[in-house]
């Protein structure tokens, strides 16, 4: 059953989508760079990647040091540096961007005399969400000594697990210490919370021999597939901000592809992100209802970036290996049950998974359509928060970067 979509199987999504129509995507890459170079200017945000990568590519450094031993490896840890030092405009380093972006069309509404120390603030927090995005990325570089690493790789696996463990503890201990010096209690219980949310996270559903993140066994009756999170009360509940930071309740999840993915987005990185936003404008003074819209677009702007990069993932013509739980895999698993075959051997062993036959199936299905109907009602949802601060030139790049995600 299928509520608020109307799509038919094996067809192209339908020209309501904002990456469906005549538009080709180098066009969207462009513009989004365009995009980006514009927020930079308007901000004047200087990025925490820049730092990160000194310390990836010193050589002096021991995590520089053990980066250059792991040349030609194939331990996860080399991937993610390698996308870190990447120049281009990528996603993960939009994130504090995107704050001081909140931050600026939000405005400010106390005291002329408190400006410049709250402007200085915002700075902070962002670069704080920014560098806890980065040290949670890192640490999941990290892999159990399975048997068959302990024979095969050891020397490597080592290694990288020095970098993905040091690394990311530095990070985190930075984004703590620097989060202490914007002396605001309430925002620092707000990123308390986020913190908390991505390590429970990380015991969501099945997992495979190095924990990372598999699917569950289909159910046997389908669930309904709802993408409007104001006709599921399941999904507009991850939407609400709780004033008291309880833990999020993730029952009710798995099996529904919808709930499923919005859940792992949300507590991968959507509450840091909501709640940053949310936090930058508290900081700025404005009431608890307009911090709220801050949360709530937070959340889906997280979520617009994951869906649209697991729609990347599946267009790009690469064989590798992708995540088994993106939107794409779980929409595949709800309409082809069977595919779950071709997933199993991955508990026991990640390079047994056929990738490149899973890959095949889910684009002759209907999976992407439905991770564009996905990507495009977050997309919506983000705009419509936007609707609620002051027409500015922030607000204008902030709905610019949402349509280019």
């Amino acid at each position: 059953m299928l509520k608020n979509v109307s799509i038919m199987p094996f067809k192209r999504c339908s020209s309501m989508l904002l990456r469906c129509h005549s538009t080709s995507e180098t066009d969207y890459k462009s513009k989004w760079v365009k995009t980006v170079i514009d927020a930079e200017k308007l901000v004047e945000y200087t990025s925490s990647i820049d730092n990160l990568r000194w310390l990836l590519k010193d050589t002096s450094s021991n995590i520089g040091a053990y980066i250059k031993k792991l040349d030609g490896s194939t331990h996860p840890i080399l991937k993610i540096s390698k996308s870190l030092l990447s120049t281009e405009k990528s996603s993960i380093q939009m994130w504090g961007l995107l704050i001081k972006l909140v931050s600026k069309a939000a405005g400010y509404k106390g005291s002329s005399d408190q400006l410049e120390t709250v402007v200085q603030n915002q700075q902070v927090l962002a670069e704080v969400s920014e560098l806890i995005k980065i040290g949670h990325l890192v640490h999941t570089g990290i892999l159990n000594h399975t048997e068959k690493v302990l024979k095969d790789k050891l020397s490597e696996v080592v290694n990288g697990n020095k970098i993905a463990l040091l690394t990311g503890d530095l990070l985190l201990v930075k984004a703590n210490g620097m989060l202490s010096n914007i002396r605001n209690a309430h925002v620092n219980e707000m990123i308390s919370s986020a913190l908390r949310d991505l390590t429970d996270g990380e015991f969501i559903g099945e997992r495979d021999l190095q924990n990372f993140p598999m699917p569950s066994v289909p159910a046997k009756e389908k669930p309904e597939l709802i993408f409007n999170p104001r006709e599921d009360l399941k999904l507009s509940y991850f939407f609400k901000p709780s004033p008291t930071f309880d833990s999020l309740d993730t029952n009710d999840c798995i099996g529904n592809p919808v709930r499923e993915w919005t859940m792992r987005t949300i507590l991968g990185g959507g509450t840091l992100l909501g709640r940053s936003c949310e936090g930058t404008v508290h900081l700025a003074g404005h009431d608890q209802e307009f911090q709220n819209n801050g949360f709530v677009f937070g959340c889906h702007a997280s979520l617009v970036w994951q869906a649209s990069a697991d729609i990347n993932t599946f267009n790009s013509t690469a064989s590798e290996a992708f995540s088994l739980v993106s939107a794409p895999v779980l929409f595949g698993l709800y309409h082809n049950p069977s595919l779950y075959d071709l997933i199993k051997p991955g508990f026991n062993d990640e390079e047994s998974v056929e990738f490149d036959q899973i890959r095949k199936i889910i684009k002759e299905g209907p999976a992407l359509d439905y991770t564009k109907t996905l990507l495009q009602e977050h997309k919506e949802g983000a705009i419509k928060c936007l609707e609620n601060f002051p027409i500015s030139d922030s607000r204008i790049v902030l709905e610019k970067m949402v349509e280019y995600m």
